[in-house]
This record gives structure tokens, C-alpha cells and sequence, in this order.
């Protein structure tokens, strides 16, 4: 289980990769949507590390 901390630090990273037209999208997605978006993004960001 991840720390509060992690989660947030998780967050912040994603926020700094994440475009103002991504974010506009993520905003109108439905809830399955963006989980699914957020998990892409996490994937996304471990493949640039």
C-alpha cells in the first residue's frame, strides 16, 4: 500500500507531465475513464524513467 506521501508525490509528477488540452480531457472523461487515463500515465512516465 502506498504512503499518502507517494500518492501525492505520484500526483505532482503526472500534473508536471500533463498538458492543459490533457488536462481539459481528463476533466470531461467519465470515472472509468480516468482511471484508465491515470494508469496510462503512470505507465507512460515509468517507461521515461
Amino acid at each position: 500500500m502506498l504512503t499518502f506521501r507517494e500518492l501525492e508525490h505520484i500526483a505532482e509528477t503526472i500534473l508536471k507531465h500533463t498538458t492543459q488540452e490533457e488536462m481539459q480531457c481528463y476533466l470531461d472523461m467519465e470515472h472509468d475513464s480516468k482511471l484508465l487515463w491515470i494508469k496510462y500515465k503512470i505507465a507512460s512516465l515509468e517507461v521515461q524513467v
